[in-house]
């Protein structure tokens, strides 16, 4: 079992996930902070004058974003009128993609045929000889 030490409380715990967030650089995968230090960070962040002013801001902003389910019906249909051309471009490329990979396919099957036919030929011709 391997045990890591936690850098800012010096407390010991076992090395896993429950214990320590992952990090893909370290070379076991795990910060070096364990789990409740990093709440308690946060937790002093949150509480902050700054972090409320922000979240303050933030929500007067962005929260009136918020829609009933009859603004956002009428969101959505005012974005379609606007962008129709757009989707419609849209629809034709995929289309556009959908035949050309057909059609690639197809001579994929077709080349590959070929190159059996060709080689079959070949070893016939090389057995008469």
């Amino acid at each position: 079992m391997n045990y890591k030490t936690c850098t800012k409380c010096d407390t010991t715990f076992e090395a896993t996930s429950e214990n320590f967030r992952p990090r893909k650089e370290r070379q076991n995968k795990l910060r070096t902070v364990c789990r409740n230090c990093e709440k308690n960070k946060q937790k002093e962040y949150r509480s902050t004058p700054q972090y409320k002013a922000y979240q303050k801001e933030y929500h007067s902003t962005y929260g009136k974003i918020r829609r009933t389910r009859k603004d956002y019906k009428n969101f959505q249909r005012r974005w379609q009128k606007t962008y129709r051309e757009k989707i419609n471009n849209l629809e034709q490329r995929k289309m556009h993609a959908l035949i050309y990979s057909k059609k690639r396919r197809a001579n994929i099957q077709l080349n590959r045929q070929q190159i059996l036919n060709e080689f079959l030929e070949d070893m016939k011709k090389r057995k008469q000889q």
